[in-house]
């Protein structure tokens, strides 16, 4: 059951068990009536394909499967992991040692992409459609920066991946050192033309609670301040298949006393079908 009272606000039983009131706080935007659909291409991740990339990367050592959908190899010595999912071809990169180091000097922002872009440029990783979108403060100690994330993302004709699976991202650390990296690039094919609803429509739906979100216990109001559409992608460790359009509702969680919880975002699926 969904009630909808004079001020545009509807409830509904979102993820928590707790009632929620979604409040629309724009307008909604025009879309096309259909958008293209993607095939997303079987990833093939062998011994030898990762056993490149390490050597790439520094990794001296052995290559091998690290658990049924993952190949990795280690450097001890240094303490880097690398591994690569079979399932989406998702590439971690990490040096446990300097991700928990006090850093003495960070690089600045545009410091920041540069040193991200023209690694993953080393070692293969970068693609022309990614855009670097922010720089942030990507962990502390003791309160103070230990290192910076810089995120990315990748556009398909104008429309931003998004959801679970959307991994792209580079973190840099004492001395403008890499990290970490998180990258996943799969490989499209066009399909074709799908209908999808209008806006008002996938609002309904996240109203009713049919889309992928989750709220605090203690939220009672999510404001909707933003409303547009992206391709979603699912986790990194499920096989997926098509790539498909998603609304995307980005806004704030507010408990009972109409303070701020957390920043909110929610998916419903575009499609007509």
């Amino acid at each position: 059951f969904v009630s909808c009272t004079g001020n545009g606000t509807l409830s509904n039983k979102g993820k928590s068990g707790a009632e929620v009131d979604f409040v629309l706080d724009k307008s909604l935007p025009d879309v096309q009536d259909s958008i293209i659909s993607y095939k997303i291409k079987q990833p093939i991740v062998t011994l030898e394909s990762v056993s490149t990339l390490g050597a790439k990367l520094g990794f001296t050592g052995n290559v091998g499967l690290v658990e049924p959908s993952m190949i990795g190899m280690s450097n001890p010595e240094k303490q880097e992991i690398l591994q690569v999912l079979t399932t989406s071809g998702t590439v971690e990169y990490t040096c446990l040692y300097d991700l928990d180091t006090l850093a003495s000097s960070l690089p600045n922002d545009e410091e920041a992409v540069k040193i991200a872009t023209e690694f993953l440029k080393l070692t293969g990783l970068w693609h022309s459609d990614l855009v670097a979108e922010d720089v942030v403060v990507g962990g502390t100690i003791d309160s103070v920066p230990s290192h910076l994330l810089v995120r990315f993302t990748r556009y398909i004709d104008g429309y931003p991946l998004t959801g679970a699976g959307n991994k792209f991202a580079v973190r840099i650390g004492d001395q403008g050192k890499v990290i970490r990296l998180l990258i996943r690039y799969d490989e499209l094919v066009q399909d074709k033309a799908i209908q999808i609803i209008d806006p008002s429509a996938a609002f309904e739906k996240l109203q009713a609670g049919d889309g992928v979100f989750t709220v605090p216990i203690d939220c009672n109001t999510v404001k909707i301040t933003d409303v547009s559409i992206g391709y979603y992608l699912e986790s990194i460790s499920d096989k997926q298949e098509n790539l498909m359009p998603y609304y995307i509702f980005k806004g704030e969680c507010r408990d009972a006393t109409d303070s701020l919880l957390e920043e909110f975002t929610g998916w419903v699926n575009a499609t007509a079908q």
